[in-house]
């Protein structure tokens, strides 16, 4: 048995039944993922993808900036508890 492509076929197993060869499930996969795929356009998100369009320069620089900015906050906060811990912990004689 061939699948629609031409590609794979099925083998019989010890037990007589059909195995499908790796080719014939990736196949199938790309199936399944294709349906959901169709369905993302017309969906709940469509009117997201719709209007969803690529940032100008710009923007897109502004956006970079603020995210770096907001990932050293974060970071230097980070860095900051674990500094304080430290000290606690050699003040309390943890350790």
């Amino acid at each position: 048995m061939a699948t629609e492509a031409g590609y794979g076929t099925t083998k019989k197993s010890q037990g007589g039944s059909e195995d499908k060869d790796f080719v014939d499930r990736a196949w199938e996969a790309q199936h399944r993922f294709e349906k959901r795929m169709a369905r993302v356009g017309s969906g709940r998100y469509a009117r997201v993808l719709k209007m969803a369009r690529k940032p100008e320069p710009e923007e897109f620089r502004r956006t970079s900036l603020i995210v770096g900015i907001g990932l050293l906050v974060i970071g230097a906060v980070g860095f900051a508890i674990f500094l304080l811990m430290e000290l606690l912990n050699k003040a309390l004689g943890v350790k």
